[in-house]
């Protein structure tokens, strides 16, 4: 592994943030708002909605780096390319990251107000 960090400069994990992440905004529940360095898998595209030519994830999996969000927890607020998300759930959590899966803010307005339709 020493030889890894030699010729590397880092820490494996460091370096697959570094080279293969995404800068998105993070806020805590009742914390600020930070800029993070993130791994974002998105899935569930909309091809009816899109900001700029680009289509936008109902959701997917970011996955943080523990140093940067020690304790992620559902509904903290992320914005990733200027579209919002909440986190919906801790999907992994170790001590040196975490997997947390998303929904865009408005599929989940959207998914609360199919409920209280159903619901009458």
């Amino acid at each position: 592994m020493s030889d890894f960090r030699d010729n590397f400069g880092g820490t494996p994990l460091a370096l697959l943030y570094e080279r293969f992440g995404d800068s998105v905004k993070y806020t805590p529940q009742g914390g600020a708002e930070k800029t993070i360095t993130a791994r974002w898998s998105p899935y569930s595209i909309s091809e009816d909605e899109h900001i700029d030519g680009r289509f936008i994830a109902e959701g997917g999996i970011l996955r943080v780096k523990i140093a940067d969000v020690p304790n992620p927890l559902p509904d903290d607020e992320v914005e990733i390319e200027s579209v919002k998300y909440i986190v919906d759930e801790i999907m992994e959590l170790t001590s040196i990251q975490a997997a947390l899966q998303l929904k865009r803010t408005s599929a989940v307005e959207k998914s609360k107000t199919n409920y209280r339709m159903e619901k009458g």
